[in-house]
């Protein structure tokens, strides 16, 4: 029988095992609460899409946690793949470049 993936709001532990188990990196999203979050590093990379913190496609990253997502980045020590999709007007913005300064 299949696990499910989600138990309540939490995404149940086998899954992660499985992911782990055939290096494929587990998309940590941040969805402005609209999705359950959960961290975990389950390949020899990591995958992150930054939607938004508060508010979804609003440009709604400062600089501390932006820092604070560096922080975290270089903790885990992996190769890293950042996607920023927080503009919903298609706006040119410089968000990764404090980032990546980081």
């Amino acid at each position: 029988m299949t696990q499910p993936v989600y138990v309540g709001t939490s995404v149940c532990d086998d899954f992660f095992a499985i992911l782990t188990d055939r290096n494929i990196a587990w998309c940590v999203s941040e969805s402005a609460g609209r999705y359950p979050y959960a961290e975990a590093i389950t390949a020899d990379f990591l995958y992150l899409r930054l939607h938004g913190r508060e508010n979804l496609y609003a440009l709604s990253y400062t600089d501390d946690e932006l820092m604070e997502l560096s922080r975290k980045i270089r903790v885990g020590g992996k190769e890293t793949f950042v996607y920023f999709d927080n503009d919903m007007r298609v706006l040119p913005r410089t968000t990764h470049l404090p980032l990546s300064k980081c």
